[in-house]
């Protein structure tokens, strides 16, 4: 979700939407021309740019009021990736799906429990491209981690897969290797520590997004008014007390929970 409660000075004025300065690294790189930053070479690279076609404008209407790019190979993908998927689960929407009576039994005992309504376990189904082109084209899309393991497979099939040769696959360059090294050991400092509430955002390095209340009560009732759990939901004042109480801000939806 991230959002989180800090304790700092009643008077602290850090500005609201600001990153705190002590969790800005100083030690930075440049981006690698070559690679756009990607790390991968031209033929992987290509593939990585084609699987969205943002270059292309072939765009197919469908009747529940989705569409989908034509050009992007994503949408039309081979035994090759749909292999890969499996391999990593990421297709459970037909692996783990019951198939047998004995499968609906353990689905339907979980979600009694509060659990997945999907299996714990692999169905041994093997869906064709066809299927899950389908299922992506008309339903929520692929995620980056499907992306990355989809152009991966393709690449290595293809027998084009490589890391670019100027970042050697870490699309930075950087000015020397103490600098990268100062970069990733770098920690940072928090904010002063008072009898101030406040809530942050963690989607960046980190930044304070509400004023500075004397109390976690008021604070609640400024988040209950201005503040989201998720995306653009938001809750009541005694939610925010019982999340910013434990610590962990989250947004339910159906048997999926947001942290």
């Amino acid at each position: 979700m991230g959002r989180e409660l800090k304790r700092v000075p009643l008077d602290f004025t850090w500005p609201v939407g600001q990153i705190w300065k002590g969790f800005i690294n100083p030690y930075r790189h440049q981006e690698c021309d070559v690679c756009g930053g990607s790390g991968l070479n031209d033929a992987t690279k290509k593939l990585d740019d084609d699987w969205y076609a943002f270059d292309k404008d072939d765009f197919i209407e469908l009747p529940n009021g989705r569409r989908y790019n034509n050009s992007a190979w994503q949408y039309h993908l081979t035994e090759v990736e749909v292999k890969a998927l499996i391999e990593r689960n990421r297709l459970q929407e037909f692996t783990r799906v019951p198939l047998t009576e004995e499968d609906k039994k353990v689905v339907e005992e979980n979600v009694k429990e509060g659990k997945s309504s999907l299996l714990p376990y692999d169905n041994s189904r093997i869906p064709t491209p066809e299927e899950v082109n389908e299922f992506f084209r008309t339903g929520h899309g692929h995620d980056s981690c499907n992306r990355w393991i989809c152009v991966e497979a393709r690449a290595r099939h293809l027998g084009v897969y490589g890391e670019c040769d100027v970042c050697d696959g870490s699309g930075a360059i950087w000015f020397s290797d103490e600098i990268k090294d100062k970069s990733e050991n770098f920690e940072g400092y928090e904010p002063p520590t008072g009898d101030g509430y406040q809530l942050w955002e963690t989607t960046s390095e980190g930044s304070p997004v509400s004023p500075v209340f004397d109390s976690l009560e008021e604070l609640c009732e400024w988040c209950a008014e201005h503040a989201t759990t998720f995306a653009n939901h938001t809750t009541t004042k005694e939610k925010w007390m019982n999340m910013l109480g434990d610590g962990m801000v989250s947004h339910t939806e159906g048997n999926m929970v947001f942290i």
